[in-house]
């Protein structure tokens, strides 16, 4: 801290004559409003409050959505609490199943299809509870696509499946890390789950998430109350974090799902 320097924030407006045409509009339209009131308005005060304020109820589809399946499948773990079975010491445990379909020319579009959510579970029952849900959509598929499924399998093929960096430490007297119990348990039962970590930048993150809503490039089915809720409700604390002791599950997974999928290299066929 230098007593000599003093920091005075004001608004991009007072420069716009000497702002390049329509700069002021590209920023409105390409930052979100938080960063637009930042950046662009001056009000720097602007850091608590909703996170995902590019969430809107015309995100969320009128009737339930079952993926195509050429569409390919995401799945994002928030695992909670500790792995040790036999205490069933866990918290919450949220799931996120998601879809994206592709575009030839546009942009991809991503489905959130199906979650679930378990407090107290043990690492085994959230893989059986997986293993319904994803039996679940591939009946749904051949139900409705039966002259478009050409596999056998009870599953839909999952492109990707992430999970936070907490799911990779060891869990207490064993050889094995959460996600590692995980894929043992998946192959115990015929489903294969090769966990990777989503990385550790929340914020960047946050922003995926967000820019992906103002894009209006989300649609979620409408029986993901917790993916809803979360998005809806979920608060910045000081310093842009999220505040403790909010049910931001359903976020977490979302954000674990989001980060493996390539929105952001397009790819043409």
């Amino acid at each position: 801290y230098n007593p000599d320097y003093r920091l005075i924030t004001s608004s991009t407006y007072e420069n716009e004559a000497n702002l390049p045409n329509g700069y002021i509009e590209r920023q409105q339209r390409d930052k979100s409003s938080r960063d637009f009131q930042r950046t662009v308005m001056g009000q720097w005060d602007i850091f608590e409050g909703q996170i995902f304020i590019d969430f809107t109820d015309k995100l969320i589809s009128a009737e339930k959505i079952t993926p195509h399946p050429s569409w390919d499948l995401y799945v994002g773990i928030d695992h909670g609490g500790t792995a040790i079975d036999e205490t069933h010491a866990t918290g919450i445990t949220c799931v996120e199943i998601m879809a994206v379909e592709k575009q030839k020319w546009n942009l991809d579009k991503l489905y959130v299809i199906d979650e679930i959510y378990l407090q107290g579970s043990t690492i085994e029952e959230t893989v059986k509870a997986l293993i319904v849900k994803l039996i679940e959509i591939k009946t749904k598929q051949k139900y409705l696509y039966a002259n478009e499924i050409t596999d056998n399998s009870s599953y839909p093929k999952v492109r990707a499946w992430r999970g936070g960096r907490d799911m990779f430490r060891g869990i207490q007297d064993t050889s094995e890390c959460i996600a590692e119990r995980y894929m043992r348990y998946g192959r115990m039962h015929g489903l294969p789950i090769s966990l990777a970590t989503a990385g550790t930048n929340e914020a960047e993150g946050i922003e995926r998430v967000n820019w992906l809503f103002r894009k209006n490039l989300v649609t979620v089915n409408p029986n993901c109350i917790h993916y809803i809720e979360a998005h809806r409700t979920v608060e910045y604390g000081k310093n842009e974090k999220i505040k403790d002791k909010q049910d931001d599950h359903g976020v977490e997974a979302g954000i674990y799902s989001m980060s493996a999928m390539p929105i952001w290299s397009k790819r043409i066929n």
